[in-house]
């Protein structure tokens, strides 16, 4: 088991889903849990890191798909075609949606993963318990 300590951005807007992953995250002690509630506040917290040498990018980024003022697939795009090490992020979209061309749309345009969003607090414990197995002690990271 690694004992670096992994660093997640979860951009969500939705105030209710935002609590649960929250609490989740706090439960499940995973990785520090950073937080963007839009597309354009994600893309400010990725891109202010270019000016700061103390800050570090996060490990994983969990992206919904819904947000209010860019869509989860414009901050993708704009992610996936930055320098790196910010288009080295993996990027996993969260949705309500599992329309098949959004999926697709998603995939075409780098994420990682395309996950429905849990229904249920036990699900989504399950689910970070299945992101820490794989993303965050399995898979070998880029250098920042």
């Amino acid at each position: 088991m690694s004992s670096v300590e992994r660093r997640i951005l979860l951009v969500e807007d939705d105030p209710a889903a935002l609590r649960l992953f929250e609490e989740a995250m706090a439960e499940s002690r995973i990785a520090t849990l950073e937080v963007a509630t839009t597309g354009r506040e994600a893309l400010s917290v990725l891109t202010a890191t270019d000016d700061d040498p103390e800050h570090t990018y996060p490990d994983l980024i969990v992206l919904d798909v819904h947000l209010p003022d860019l869509t989860g697939l414009d901050v993708l795009e704009e992610l996936k075609s930055s320098s790196a090490p910010l288009r080295q992020i993996p990027v996993l979209m969260l949705s309500t949606s599992t329309e098949q061309a959004t999926v697709d749309r998603a995939y075409d345009l780098g994420a990682n993963a395309y996950l429905a969003k849990p229904e249920s607090y036990d699900d989504l414990l399950t689910l970070l318990e299945e992101l820490r197995s794989f993303w965050l002690q399995r898979v070998e990271f880029p250098s920042q």
